[in-house]
């Protein structure tokens, strides 16, 4: 089962970090109007999905799971 990291805005004055970047829901849409997306909640939006996540449920986003990046892959493949 996946660890999901859960992130406290409140830590950061600026408001809402951009943690989408790093998420593996958050995916380009290549839609000019609305280029950014997030698959665990099923939008679209103009900007970071974490920004209209907070705008519009006043929480933080919860379905942050964190990116694998090339490197973890190749370590847990080569443990196996």
């Amino acid at each position: 089962m996946e660890e999901i990291k859960i992130f406290d805005n409140k830590q950061q004055n600026s408001g809402p970090r951009n943690i989408c970047i790093k998420c593996q829901h958050y995916y380009i849409t290549w839609d000019t109007r609305a280029p950014y997306g997030c698959k665990f909640f099923g939008f679209k939006s103009v900007g970071p999905p974490i920004k209209a996540v907070v705008e519009n449920s006043g929480i933080d986003c919860y379905g942050f799971i964190e990116k694998n990046t090339l490197h973890t892959r190749r370590s847990n493949s080569s443990s196996s």
